[in-house]
């Protein structure tokens, strides 16, 4: 869970300051994403972190009560605690089970893009290596990553690099471009990037490329542009 954490530090960090820059709602019950299904209405112990459901184990005998709305889901496959069998689910669905002490019940929507540092310890150690940006795929997806120098508050007067990932489903391309303050971030920026896609025919993770100014990544061919 401890290395989970640190690897969602840009995607956490990034909608961190969504929630800052435009009131954008970060952690949200279910049914401010699904107001038209009443069973969304009453839960209080399943929530979205960004585009990733959460649904912890809350029973002393380890056992989940997970209810997915509509849409396609797929778990969460950043940290061997959360990867599931990587199958997707069509929901609604109603699931339950015991869930071993080592995995923690999370899912992400189709049309979703997270981006992820490698395994550290501690934040004083990213980057760390290239960063991993998670495609879940079935829709065409967008999701601007945030950096800044971690230290000061010049984020509030815009003092921020922005990375823009998009995700062509028809194309199967990951593209980013940068703006902003492009050197705000110093040596805490990454700068190198790698894309993996998650499917219903499996994953799929490209090389590590070089994180430009723009870019993209071709995953018919996997090739970097």
């Amino acid at each position: 869970a401890l290395e989970l954490r640190y690897r969602l530090v840009p995607y956490h960090y990034s909608l961190a300051h969504h929630l800052f820059s435009s009131q954008k709602a970060w952690i949200r019950p279910l049914l401010m994403d699904w107001p038209e299904d009443p069973k969304t209405w009453g839960i209080t112990t399943e929530w979205m972190d960004g585009d990733i459901f959460v649904s912890p184990v809350m029973k002393v005998d380890q056992t989940k009560q997970v209810y997915l709305p509509s849409g396609t889901w797929y778990p969460l496959a950043a940290s061997d605690s959360s990867r599931g069998d990587g199958r997707p689910i069509q929901g609604p669905a109603h699931m339950s089970g015991v869930v071993p002490l080592t995995e923690i019940p999370a899912y992400v929507r189709a049309g979703s893009i997270l981006t992820l540092a490698p395994v550290v310890q501690s934040t004083a150690d990213l980057p760390g290596g290239p960063l991993e940006v998670q495609v879940y795929a079935g829709a065409d997806a967008v999701f601007s990553m945030v950096e800044d120098d971690g230290e000061s508050i010049g984020y509030e007067g815009g003092t921020t690099r922005t990375i823009t990932f998009v995700w062509t489903e028809s194309a199967r391309k990951l593209s980013w471009s940068a703006h902003g303050y492009l050197f705000c971030p110093g040596p805490r920026a990454f700068t190198e990037v790698k894309a993996t896609v998650i499917d219903a025919a499996g994953t799929k993770t490209s090389d590590v490329y070089p994180l430009g100014v723009v870019g993209s990544i071709d995953m018919t061919s996997e090739y970097s542009i």
